[in-house]
């Protein structure tokens, strides 16, 4: 699962793989790495499969609306937000020198054709989609470097939703 949450003003990019009780999450470029000990509705015990002196099981308690997150360790809460789809960034501006490639029409993510940090040219395509059975080519506006990719194969997209952050060609 790949998402992106805003917490205190900035946004987070968020990868979360299960596999059976072993956790893998990538939240910005930082890799953890957990097994589920005991789980139920709203409360996860999940132990570090790095285990360092010290480590200990850690409980989880959480709760999760349609746009909203809720997660609570060691007496501390967080609220964590879902930005809107539509806008890449919580301001919804892009940065200096960044575009946003954005869906033409409701539809499907049938390929995505590039990876982050991949240099790109101009007319390039980028991802495959599917809208009312047709297939549509959505392609590199000008040359520049994948900053994020912020949808994946098989997930369904809104009109005029972000897809991807491109930056120039220089960007890392």
């Amino acid at each position: 699962m790949h998402c992106r949450y805003a917490y205190n003003g900035r946004v987070y990019e968020v990868m979360v793989e299960v596999h059976n009780r072993q956790v893998h999450a990538v939240i910005d470029g930082q890799e953890y790495d957990y097994e589920l000990l005991e789980g139920l509705p709203g409360e996860t015990l999940a132990q570090t499969l790095h285990l360092r002196a010290g480590d200990r099981p850690v409980t989880l308690h959480w709760a999760i609306t349609k746009s909203q997150v809720w997660v609570s360790h060691d007496g501390c809460s967080y609220l964590l937000k879902k930005p809107d789809p539509r806008r890449a960034f919580s301001d919804g501006q892009s940065h200096a020198g960044q575009d946003n490639l954005r869906s033409p029409m409701p539809a499907q993510v049938r390929a995505v054709e590039v990876s982050a940090g991949q240099a790109v040219a101009a007319g390039q395509t980028l991802f495959l989609l599917e809208a009312m059975k047709m297939e549509i080519r959505l392609q590199a506006p000008h040359p520049g470097r994948v900053l994020h990719i912020l949808v994946g194969p098989g997930e369904t997209v809104q009109r005029d939703q972000v897809l991807l952050e491109m930056g120039p060609e220089e960007a890392s």
